[in-house]
């Protein structure tokens, strides 16, 4: 149930909500799977909405959400980067509560 946002560097973005294993597919939107091509910023969170990220704080809380489980450096300051080429792709992210690890696993 976490929010998987691949966010390029105008601001624009593909999302996808994870499954049980942790898998996911990019939409556009709410009818069209995918994402462009080139560089991204990866953001995972678990709680719901796309809000501006920069105005959440630590245990603020969502109406009928909790507070956010996963460190500030995989959503608000996220690190993760990828780049996305033409046709399908699968990355894997190892989310660590230290943050130590930021790079896609392959």
């Amino acid at each position: 149930g976490a929010f998987v946002i691949y966010e390029a560097p105008d601001r624009t973005f593909s999302f996808a909500e994870t499954d049980e294993s942790g898998s996911y597919r990019l939409m556009f939107n709410s009818e069209q799977a995918g994402v462009t091509p080139g560089p991204k910023t990866v953001r995972v969170r678990t709680r719901g909405g796309f809000g501006d990220e920069e105005s959440t704080t630590e245990g603020e809380q969502t109406k009928g959400a909790g507070p956010e489980t996963i460190p500030p450096c995989y959503h608000a300051k996220s690190q993760l980067q990828v780049t996305v080429a033409e046709g399908s792709q699968h990355f894997e992210f190892d989310l660590r509560s230290d943050c130590s690890t930021t790079s896609p696993v392959p």
